[in-house]
């Protein structure tokens, strides 16, 4: 069965706010996460891995931006270190 239909839902600023600042928090730890495994290669990383890692690189370094816009700053950099943190603690 397939259903089409519209929806419209309207959300407030704060509300838009706070699903912006999910998302980015969640691409930031998937692309940190997907960073340090290639990081943390025993093996040698092939070209593309490398390019991998440079793009991820430029991609944190934009989501961190973007954080510190849609948060306050020391919240933003709290949860950057935090996840920064985990990798950290774990060597």
């Amino acid at each position: 069965m397939y259903i089409r239909a519209n929806l419209n839902v309207e959300l407030d600023h704060e509300a838009i706010d706070d699903i912006v600042v999910q998302t980015l928090k969640n691409d930031y730890v998937s692309i940190y996460d997907d960073y340090k495994a290639l990081a943390s290669s025993t093996e040698e990383l092939q070209s593309y891995q490398k390019e991998d890692m440079e793009h991820f690189k430029g991609y944190l370094d934009a989501l961190e931006t973007l954080l510190k816009y849609y948060m306050y700053v020391l919240d933003a950099e709290e949860f950057i270190r935090g996840v920064k943190g985990v990798y950290i603690s774990e060597k």
